[in-house]
């Protein structure tokens, strides 16, 4: 039993290491006046759905965000998209980049969520994250996001396997399936 209580200890510091670097604007975001704090569901996005079927992930990301928005008072949601969305839409994909665009710029501007936007020059956090959890693991962003989330849902991967390794409930997106029928 004694020698549980310093593992505990770690985790208990890991995680107050995570809160402490929590931007701000993403405590105001998730804040109730008076009541705990509203749950945070990560929202991922990857590239790839957009160049196998781009028209249909693009109405599955303006619902899904629909549904978020409708429900702000209950659940934060926190997008977390595929860097390589940057990259790769503008040049190989510039209808989709335009549309794709449109839908963040709507998203940051309503201000139900976070834009999770984290870039790896966070290495303070990083060191501090590599310390807790050696080995090869996510990103700076990608740590501090699943540390803060309490829930995954969004295309399946690499973030919905550190979510169910971390023990948290993971829903994977299915492209087809809208909240409302067309």
């Amino acid at each position: 039993m004694q020698e549980q209580m310093p593992e505990q200890t770690q985790a208990q510091e890991q995680n107050q290491t995570a809160t402490a670097e929590i931007p701000q604007t993403w405590r105001d975001i998730i804040a109730r006046a008076g009541e705990k704090d509203k749950p945070v569901i990560m929202y991922y996005t990857s590239v790839s759905p957009m160049f196998t079927d781009g028209e249909k992930m693009i109405k599955k990301i303006r619902d899904v965000l629909k549904v978020f928005e409708e429900n702000r008072e209950e659940v934060t949601v926190l997008w977390h998209q595929d860097p390589w969305m940057k990259r790769y839409l503008p040049t190989d994909r510039p209808d989709l980049w335009t549309q794709y665009q449109e839908i963040v710029d709507g998203f940051q501007a309503a201000g139900y969520g976070i834009l999770d936007d984290t870039t790896e020059s966070d290495e303070a956090y990083f060191e501090e994250i590599q310390k807790a959890y050696p080995g090869p693991g996510p990103t700076p962003g990608e740590q501090r996001a699943m540390d803060f989330c309490s829930a995954y849902y969004g295309d399946g991967g690499y973030l919905a396997n550190c979510f169910r390794n971390l023990g948290k409930p993971v829903m994977i997106q299915a492209m087809d399936i809208l909240s409302e029928a067309e």
